[in-house]
């Protein structure tokens, strides 16, 4: 029934975009009880997700063609 610290950050992070089942939440629980680092990731984790929350309406970012083209064939090459 325990996790480790990889597990419980991917967890941690879970947790922001959706919810936990029940026995995923026990894990995680069971595990910040232990774990110092852990419930600082958590913390950092919330600040983050709330100073962010709305900036995803606000990006005007896009990649030009020629950016666009250089990772098509990064990735076609990398194939």
């Amino acid at each position: 029934m325990r996790i480790d610290c990889k597990k419980a950050t991917i967890m941690i992070s879970k947790r922001e975009e959706k919810k936990l089942s029940l026995f995923e939440r026990i894990q995680l629980w069971l595990h910040l009880l232990i774990c110092s680092l852990c419930k600082l990731f958590m913390k950092q984790n919330k600040l983050i997700v709330s100073n962010l929350g709305g900036l995803e309406n606000n990006i005007t970012a896009a990649l030009s063609e020629q950016e666009k083209n250089k990772i098509i064939e990064t990735i076609k090459s990398a194939s």
